[in-house]
């Protein structure tokens, strides 16, 4: 005849079992708990780490700005003065040349009049490296990456301030084009703010490191800045693939908007 298990026995039996059954669920809910804390920890650090990097064109449009206004106050840069001093362009190079240090990463700042009342100086670039046409001024300061047409609808059109968006395989220069503060209109001229490209990237570079995708964007949604090993440095393509609003397959991304401009810098990674 079978012996029979005692009653007590049997009931601690079943308790252990449930007591260990409990103790692992518990331990479980801890290790997700532990888990989620420890992503969410991940993607806080990470977003501080962007904003912190999208810092430096916050910075650099603030310092634009003020530039702006202490050209518009520049009376040796008005359009009557540059008018005046047309054949002394050296004058006008070295008012222009001593506001240049005022703005980090900026490699040269030029002045355009477009429709002044003062034809001979329309449409003469007043750089701080020279005097410069439109094709001269891309071929010597803009190294070719940008053809002249292109110039000059950007200059041209300039409403607003803003940054020309990075040509294909451009990693030399960045070109930021702003109206000069003014209120006389028929007057309206134009900064062409070069700007070092490695320099001023170097903050956003580092923080997407070599293992993610860093956009740049702007209010308009367009990619002024791109890159990362999914399109292998190639703006173009990304541009092709990409927008403001994804796809970003298969990454977890990350988004900064600075609060000028509206322009907005996103981090896709895997994570």
């Amino acid at each position: 005849m079978k012996e029979k298990t005692p009653g007590l026995f049997r009931s601690m039996m079943k308790f252990n079992a449930s007591a260990v059954v409990g103790i692992i669920f518990l331990f479980s809910i801890f290790n997700i708990f532990s888990i989620a804390q420890i992503q969410q920890r991940q993607a806080s650090l990470q977003t501080m780490a962007l904003q912190q990097a999208s810092q430096s064109i916050a910075d650099f449009i603030a310092s634009a700005d003020q530039l702006g206004i202490v050209v518009q106050n520049n009376t040796q840069l008005q359009a009557y003065n540059v008018y005046k001093n047309r054949h002394l362009p050296h004058n006008i190079v070295w008012e222009v040349e001593m506001l240049t240090p005022s703005v980090n990463s900026l490699s040269s700042l030029g002045i355009v009049y477009i429709s002044s009342n003062y034809y001979p100086i329309n449409n003469v670039i007043y750089s701080s490296n020279g005097r410069f046409t439109y094709s001269e001024y891309c071929r010597n300061e803009l190294g070719g990456s940008m053809d002249e047409a292109s110039l000059i609808s950007a200059v041209q059109n300039a409403e607003t301030a803003h940054f020309v968006p990075q040509f294909e395989n451009n990693f030399s220069s960045l070109l930021y084009v702003m109206p000069i503060p003014s209120p006389y209109l028929f007057s309206s001229g134009r900064m062409l703010l070069r700007l070092d490209y490695t320099t001023f990237t170097s903050a956003l570079r580092t923080a997407a490191g070599q293992e993610s995708d860093l956009y740049v964007f702007d209010s308009s949604g367009n990619l002024l800045l791109y890159w990362g090993p999914t399109y292998n440095n190639d703006i173009s393509l990304a541009r092709t693939s990409v927008s403001l609003d994804g796809p970003f397959p298969g990454k977890a991304t990350f988004r900064c908007q600075l609060d000028n401009a509206g322009i907005q810098v996103i981090q896709a990674l895997d994570f």
